[in-house]
């Protein structure tokens, strides 16, 4: 599967709030409920902190990235795909991308995961990641 980048703009913002809830929104009801007008200003409050990426998947925006490129490890902020392309190697093809800057640069991947969003995890085992922490919602793992 061929996916292209593009850095996220202001014009992105109801794309990627609408994609957020169909991609994640099912863990964030399990584990704290969704009350859309806190979601949306928390959101609001997160767009844009860091640089991310919009990925598209045969012309049509269908995800985003963010990576963070800090001084001791790569940071894989946020991935999500739209579930009409998921299961197509994009969010693998994705992550190896985190995993193989972070080896040029000597530095391990690293990223955190729902608990309870099992599929991504396996994913995330599968291509190298490792268990290294948890809180009562979360996993954080480690690659290299």
């Amino acid at each position: 599967m061929t996916y292209t980048l593009r850095p996220i703009t202001d014009a992105d913002f109801d794309f990627l709030f609408a994609l957020h809830e169909v991609a994640l929104g099912e863990h964030v009801r399990a584990i704290w409920g969704w009350d859309p007008a806190f979601q949306l200003d928390f959101f609001r409050k997160q767009f844009r902190r860091v640089p991310a990426s919009v990925v598209i998947v045969d012309g049509v925006d269908s995800g985003m990235v963010c990576i963070e490129h800090l001084a001791d490890r790569v940071y894989l902020n946020g991935i999500e795909l739209h579930p009409r392309v998921q299961r197509r190697g994009i969010g693998a093809a994705l992550v190896r991308g985190v995993i193989e800057a972070a080896a040029a640069r000597g530095l391990p991947a690293t990223l955190r995961v729902f608990k309870i969003n099992v599929g991504a995890r396996r994913l995330y085992q599968r291509l190298g990641f490792a268990i290294v922490g948890e809180n009562e919602t979360h996993y954080d793992m480690r690659c290299g």
